[in-house]
């Protein structure tokens, strides 16, 4: 079920069954002559979209402007970069507002962010959010010395599930699929979700000087297809 268009009440008997709150965070980045800027937004949000038809969930609005760095181009390029500082205070009043709305099983989900556990400037402002917020409300909740005088009650320590900040791509599985920014592997997540929109255009990247564009020519929906078995 989408939260933007559920009613009061299907969302009340969702929180209370305890089903995951999926948040898609995506960026706006340029890709590329052969892509396009909002590749990882898509990629997460179709992913997410995916996984509503398979299980019980709630799925969030997605956000596409989180931080990117301009690392791939500057804004003339269509990059659209928030300061993390900036960005941490808003992801953590989003997160907040869950929170203390009663939701305890809130997933944050990113693509391109999660470079084989390395984390990039979106996700550390995401968890850094997350990990201040949780820690806040137990002290709020239990006061200081909450930790020691718990001890190791597995009802009481669930709130490190509480939120989490989750990659599309796990690193198993990008190890094993492969994975990039808008070369072969990311343009062919993009084409499977969404065939026949013509978001990705091979052709163009033979002539891009970007070395990260080079391998993009051999993207497929196909290959994209079983990309996607894995990450489900």
């Amino acid at each position: 079920m989408k939260l933007n268009y559920s009613h009061h009440e299907d969302l009340q008997r969702a929180r209370a069954a305890g089903l995951p709150l999926i948040l898609p965070a995506g960026n706006t980045e340029y890709h590329g002559p052969h892509c396009v800027c909002g590749c990882d937004t898509l990629i997460t949000e179709g992913v997410a979209n995916l996984l509503e038809r398979e299980i019980p969930l709630v799925l969030a609005p997605t956000l596409a402007y989180c931080p990117s760095t301009y690392a791939a181009s500057g804004p003339e390029g269509n990059t659209v970069d928030i300061d993390m500082d900036d960005f941490g205070r808003y992801a953590k009043g989003i997160l907040k507002s869950f929170l203390e709305g009663g939701w305890r099983n809130i997933v944050v989900l990113i693509h391109h962010q999660y470079d084989r556990e390395l984390l990039f400037p979106m996700t550390l402002c995401w968890m850094k959010a997350a990990k201040q917020l949780l820690f806040d409300r137990m002290e709020a909740l239990h006061g200081r010395g909450w930790y020691a005088r718990l001890g190791n009650d597995p009802a009481q320590m669930d709130y490190k599930r509480w939120i989490r900040v989750l990659p599309v791509m796990s690193r198993q599985v990008q190890e094993k699929t492969g994975y990039d920014h808008a070369g072969k592997y990311e343009c062919s997540l993009l084409m499977a979700l969404y065939p026949g929109l013509g978001l990705v255009n091979p052709q163009a990247a033979a002539g891009a000087g970007e070395w990260f564009a080079q391998s993009a020519a051999e993207a497929s929906e196909e290959l994209g297809r079983r990309m996607l078995a894995d990450i489900l």
